[in-house]
């Protein structure tokens, strides 16, 4: 638990995070965090960029959450930010792009977010599938898995730190 708490907030999951959003900028934009506090530093971060964001997770209220989603699928918004409360049984095939900047190391997680970008959409014909990681231990379980994905998607493995590592 304290290695999983020391992987979601190493220092770099943020920046690199709100960077890859610019990349995509105007682009239907999901980005998945752990904690709450990071995942409202991104929002803050993003929205003094000048990005149109929001978030959607349990530390707001349920009618505000669903205004949000609704919005973002509306298109009034770019960027949705979330921790887990989208993990599984909503539906946001809007999206083109997904940040996942911290998770755990559950593969069924991981599946239930990149499902979250792969579902079809009228005029959507690809997604690109980011993660972000810290470790080691990370990188090795993330690459075994990209394997898989090659077929499906666009994905890029980001190393969130100043080490080396793939990019």
């Amino acid at each position: 638990q304290q290695r999983a708490a020391v992987s979601a907030s190493a220092t770099m999951r943020v920046p690199v995070a709100a960077k890859l959003a610019e990349v995509h900028r105007g682009q239907r934009t999901l980005i998945f965090h752990e904690r709450i506090d990071k995942a409202e530093l991104l929002l803050d971060v993003l929205s003094k960029r000048g990005h149109r964001v929001t978030a959607y997770h349990s530390g707001i209220a349920p009618i505000v959450r669903r205004d949000n989603l609704r919005l973002y699928r509306r298109g009034m918004f770019d960027v949705l930010i979330s921790c887990r409360a989208l993990d599984e049984g909503m539906n946001v095939p809007e999206t083109v792009v997904s940040i996942i900047a911290s998770s755990t190391a559950s593969v069924r997680q991981r599946i239930q977010r990149l499902g979250r970008v792969l579902r079809p959409a009228p005029g959507k014909s690809s997604a690109t599938v980011y993660t972000v990681y810290a470790t080691d231990q990370e990188e090795r379980r993330l690459l075994s898995e990209a394997e898989s994905l090659d077929e499906v998607t666009q994905v890029r493995w980001v190393q969130g730190s100043s080490g080396g590592g793939r990019g």
